[in-house]
C-alpha cells in the first residue's frame, strides 16, 4: 500500500496575485471603470467611478476571506487523503500479520505431522519388540528355567511392568537379553516422540488460534479502509465542490487540478527521497574508493540530479497545465456573464420608463455592469494566455531536463548503473519473476490473495519467484528473512523492496524493476501496477533472492 506525502498548499487559482483580485473584486462591484470606458460627461463621474480607502480595505478583506477558504478546503481535501493512507497502511499491516500467522500454521502443522509420523513408528517398533518379548517368555516357560522370575513377567502389571521387570533375568541368554535391551529402548523411544508430538500438536491448535484471530484483525482493517474510503471519497467531494465555487470553476476541474498537486507533491517527495538515498549511498561507499572511482561517483550523483531535476520539471508542467486549464475555464465563464450583462445592457437601453432620469439611470448602471464584467473578462483571458505561454515554457523545460538527465546517465560508468536509477538487464531468474509480475498489472488487489488474477503484496511477489523457480513464504516478513540484505544503492531488477517503520514492522513489499520503479500490488481498490519505489517508509535495505 503506496505511502504518499499530501499536498497541504496548491496554487490558489483566482487568488495567486493580491493586486490582481483586489482589482477584479473592484471591477465586479463597478468600483473602477476600466481603462476602455468611455468618459462620463457628468461633473461627478470622478467621485462616482473612483474607489474610496474603504472599497479597497473591504475589497482586500474579500481577497483575504476567499485565500483562507481555499486554503482551507484544499487542507481538508488532503486531511482526508491522509486518513485514508493511513487506514491502507493499517489494512495492510494486518494482512501482513495474518499472512504471517498462516505461515507459522503450516510449519506447526507440517511439525506435528512429521512428530506423530515419527511416534507411531516408534510405537510399531515397540509392539514388534513386545512380540519379541513375548517370544523369549513362552520359551523360558517351557524350559521351565527360573520360572518364578517369568512368573513376575507375566503378571498382569501390563506392558510397563513387564518391560521393567525384564531386564533383571540374570539367567536368560545374550539373545534374550538382547531383545529386554531392544524392548526397554524402543518403549523409551516411543514415549519421548509421543510426548513431541503432543507438544506439537499444542503448538499447531495455539498456531491455528492465533491465525483464526489475524484473520478476524485482517477483516475488520480492511472493512475500517473500505470505509475510509467512502468518509475520504465524501470529505473530498465536499472539498471540491467548495474549491470550484470558490475558484469559479467546476467540480470536474477541481479533481483533475487536486490530482495534479498530488502527482506533483509525489514527484517531489519520491525525487527528494531518491537523492537521498544516493547520497547516502555515495557517502557510505566513497571512503573506500579509490580516486578514479569517485569520479565516476561523482558522475553518478550528477546523474541523480539530473533525474530530480527532470521530475521536478515534469511536476511543475503537470501545475502549469493545470493552472492554464483552471485560469481559461475561469475567463470563459467570465466572457458568458460579460456577454449577459452587455446584453441586458442593451435591452434596458431598448426599453422606455414613465421617468426619463430613472431610465437614464437604469441604463447608465446597466452599461457599466456591462463595462465591469467585460474588464474582468479581459483580464482573466489576459491570465489565461500568460498561463498557456507559461505551461508551454514549462513543457519545453521538462524535456530539455529530460534530455540531458538522460545524457547525464549514459556518462556514469556501466558498473555503478546497478543504483536506483539503473535500468540494467536482469539475470534469466529475474527475468522470469518480473516478466511473471509485469503480466499481472491490471488484476485487483485482495487481501491473502496469491493468484491466478487476485494478489495482495507478498502473495505476488512469492507468485513471481515461484515461477522462476524460487520458494518464497506468503508473508513479507518471511521474505525478509529469506532474503539476502543489500542496500538500496545496489538493488537489481528482480530485487525486493520493503516498507514499514523496521524491519520488525513491515507491511508491504515490492518487486523492484528498475529505474527507481516497482511493480506491486499496493491496496484495496486498486490494480497491480508500476510505480516510484519511493514510497516515505521505504527501508533502506532490499532483498535478494538467493
Amino acid at each position: 500500500m503506496q505511502s504518499t506525502p499530501r499536498v497541504r498548499r496548491g496554487p490558489r487559482v483566482g487568488v495567486r496575485a493580491a493586486s490582481v483580485s483586489v482589482t477584479v473584486a473592484l471591477l465586479t462591484l463597478g468600483l473602477v471603470a476600466p481603462a476602455s470606458a468611455e468618459p462620463d460627461p457628468s461633473p461627478t463621474s470622478s467621485a462616482q467611478t473612483l474607489p474610496s480607502a474603504q472599497d479597497v480595505d473591504a475589497a482586500n478583506r474579500a481577497v483575504a476571506d476567499q485565500e483562507a477558504q481555499v486554503a482551507t478546503a484544499q487542507a481538508q481535501y488532503a486531511a482526508a487523503a491522509d486518513r485514508l493512507e493511513q487506514a491502507r497502511r493499517e489494512a495492510a499491516l494486518a494482512a501482513e500479520q495474518y499472512n504471517g500467522a498462516k505461515v507459522r500454521l503450516e510449519t506447526s502443522t507440517k511439525a506435528y505431522a512429521d512428530a506423530d509420523s515419527r511416534a507411531r513408528a516408534a510405537e510399531r517398533a515397540l509392539a514388534a519388540a513386545k512380540v519379541n518379548l513375548g517370544r523369549v517368555a513362552a520359551e523360558t516357560y517351557e524350559s521351565r528355567s527360573d520360572l518364578h522370575r517369568l512368573e513376575a513377567l507375566v503378571t498382569p502389571g501390563g506392558p510397563q511392568a513387564v518391560l521393567d521387570r525384564a531386564s533383571g533375568l540374570a539367567t536368560l541368554g545374550e539373545l534374550q537379553t538382547g531383545v529386554v535391551r531392544q524392548a526397554t529402548g524402543d518403549l523409551t523411544r516411543a514415549t519421548e516422540l509421543r510426548r513431541a508430538a503432543q507438544r506439537a500438536q499444542e503448538q499447531r491448535k495455539a498456531d491455528e488460534t492465533a491465525a483464526l484471530a489475524a484473520r478476524t484483525r485482517a477483516g475488520a482493517a480492511e472493512q475500517a479502509a473500505v470505509a475510509a474510503a467512502q468518509a475520504t471519497q465524501a470529505a473530498q467531494d465536499e472539498a471540491l465542490a467548495t474549491l470550484a465555487r470558490l475558484n469559479q470553476t467546476s467540480i470536474d476541474l477541481e479533481r483533475r487540478r487536486q490530482e495534479g498537486l498530488r502527482v506533483e507533491a509525489e514527484q517531489r517527495a519520491a525525487a527528494a527521497r531518491e537523492a537521498a538515498a544516493l547520497a547516502e549511498a555515495a557517502q557510505r561507499e566513497s571512503e573506500s574508493l579509490s580516486a578514479d572511482v569517485r569520479a565516476a561517483e561523482a558522475a553518478a550523483a550528477a546523474a541523480a540530479k539530473e533525474r530530480v531535476d527532470a521530475l521536478q520539471a515534469d511536476a511543475a508542467r503537470s501545475t502549469a497545465e493545470q493552472t492554464r486549464d483552471t485560469t481559461q475555464a475561469a475567463a470563459d465563464r467570465a466572457a458568458r456573464e460579460a456577454a449577459a450583462q452587455e446584453a441586458a445592457a442593451d435591452r434596458a437601453a431598448a426599453g422606455s420608463g414613465s421617468d426619463a432620469t430613472d431610465h437614464a439611470a437604469t441604463v447608465a448602471a446597466s452599461r457599466r455592469k456591462a463595462r465591469a464584467a467585460r474588464a474582468r473578462a479581459q483580464q482573466l483571458a489576459a491570465e489565461a494566455s500568460r498561463a498557456g505561454r507559461a505551461a508551454d515554457r514549462a513543457r519545453a523545460a521538462a524535456k530539455a531536463a529530460d534530455r540531458s538527465a538522460t545524457r547525464a546517465l549514459r556518462r556514469v560508468p556501466g558498473y555503478l548503473r546497478g543504483s536506483a536509477f539503473s535500468v540494467a538487464a536482469p539475470n534469466p531468474r529475474a527475468k522470469k519473476a518480473i516478466d511473471f509480475a509485469m503480466a499481472q498489472v491490471g488484476d485487483w488487489y485482495l487481501w491473502g490473495g496469491a493468484g491466478p488474477d487476485r494478489w495482495d503484496c507478498s502473495g505476488l511477489v512469492q507468485g513471481a519467484w515461484g515461477a522462476a523457480g524460487s520458494r518464497l513464504d506468503h508473508y513479507s516478513g518471511s521474505q525478509w528473512a529469506q532474503t539476502q540484505r543489500l542496500p538500496l544503492s545496489q538493488l537489481q531488477p528482480g530485487d525486493l523492496v520493503f516498507f514499514g517503520k523496521d524491519a520488525a514492522s513491515i507491511h508491504h513489499v515490492g518487486l523492484y524493476i528498475g529505474d527507481g520503479k516497482m511493480v506491486n500490488a499496493p491496496h484495496t481498490g486498486a490494480q497491480v501496477r508500476v510505480e516510484s519505489m519511493y514510497w516515505s517508509d521505504l527501508l533502506p535495505y532490499g532483498g535478494r533472492v538467493r
